[in-house]
């Protein structure tokens, strides 16, 4: 407890994962694990409590339960078209900031002020877009960073790239990292993502189990501009946008592979908060004007892959099962939830 309050005196973030770190760090008995029931249990007696922000569910269109028979008609016509030897390809953009710390902290309990230290560069994002397919497959990761075009006065050319990450800006497996001034997707970049990855996967499926590909994705307007189309054209790759407003229920990344990626991410960043702020040397992990030193890019660039490789195959294959896209006995079902999030929707704006 004395030092969860000296964190607190410090405006420090503090979850269940640092607690019981610091616990085992400091038991008297081999016998002692630091269990969930430990935890719960020290919480109660200590009168902490969990702050967390509020979550606003998706906006669906009017017409969203005609828009989503027709996705699941494609889906059940190519299936049946190719006998179910197809392979889907999931992709999503996650908007992620350099600060992974959890949206909620511990604090005493009928405490009405919090206040947290956070990094100096908090609001620095970067976007990761994850690929998996239904067969199991993890595909290359794009990542996203924000970086503007410096111009050099000796040349008189502009930069594309920082010089420390130069050795990544064609890299594409397991990573591919590329820069833009707002640090989001566009045209251009998932052209290029198409054309390196997707391009892999056709090949291989050319030369081995020659699948039907079918890359499902979501409704952002690039997704489907015509200079993508065209390249899955020439690959024979159909297209199929889900419904704007369902990816929450009918995207397999959204359901059930981004949170646990995102999870793993914010475990490994606690790890290494947690090493930071619990040791002797916390003046070294702030800076001169008292913020949290925040991750460098080569850190997050390691997390992402460690995070990639810990995505379990079983999962990807459940997540495609889930959303009615490899079982179309799952389809009715979804619509119903969509239904009824749609009503409760109507219901808080009325």
């Amino acid at each position: 407890m004395k030092i969860f309050n000296e964190m607190l005196a410090k405006s420090l973030p503090v979850d269940g994962i640092m607690l019981k770190m610091k616990a085992l760090e400091l038991k008297n008995s081999d016998a002692f694990v630091a269990s969930p029931g430990w935890l719960q249990c020290f919480l109660k007696r200590n009168n902490i409590v969990k702050r967390k922000r509020t979550h606003i569910i998706q906006k669906l269109r009017e017409n969203y339960d005609e828009l989503v028979k027709e996705y699941f008609k494609k889906i059940n016509e190519i299936r049946h078209q190719y006998n179910d030897n197809v392979t889907f390809v999931n992709f999503d953009e996650i908007p992620m900031q350099y600060d992974l710390s959890h949206d909620s902290t511990l604090s005493l309990k009928g405490k009405k002020q919090i206040d947290i230290i956070s990094h100096n560069g908090s609001k620095n994002r970067f976007s990761l877009c994850p690929a998996v397919t239904s067969d199991g497959e993890v595909l290359g990761t794009l990542i996203l960073f924000v970086y503007k075009s410096q111009k050099n006065k000796k040349t008189n050319c502009f930069r594309q790239y920082p010089k420390k990450f130069e050795k990544f800006k064609n890299s594409v497996i397991p990573l591919m990292i590329r820069f833009n001034p707002s640090g989001f997707n566009n045209e251009k970049i998932f052209g290029e993502w198409v054309d390196k990855v997707l391009v892999t996967l056709w090949a291989k499926n050319k030369v081995g189990p020659k699948k039907k590909l079918v890359f499902v994705i979501d409704a952002e307007s690039f997704h489907s501009a015509q200079t993508i189309k065209d390249k899955l054209a020439l690959m024979e790759i159909d297209l199929i946008i889900i419904p704007g407003g369902t990816t929450s229920i009918l995207q397999p990344l959204d359901v059930a592979l981004n949170k646990p990626f995102k999870d793993q991410m914010r475990k490994i960043y606690t790890n290494w908060l947690t090493k930071q702020v619990m040791d002797d040397n916390i003046e070294e992990a702030l800076t001169n004007t008292g913020y949290l030193r925040q991750p460098t890019t080569e850190d997050l660039l390691e997390w992402v892959r460690e995070s990639k490789d810990k995505m379990k195959k079983d999962h990807i294959l459940t997540s495609f099962d889930t959303t009615g896209i490899t079982n179309s006995d799952k389809q009715l079902e979804l619509m119903e939830k969509l239904k009824i999030n749609f009503d409760h929707l109507l219901e808080r704006l009325t």
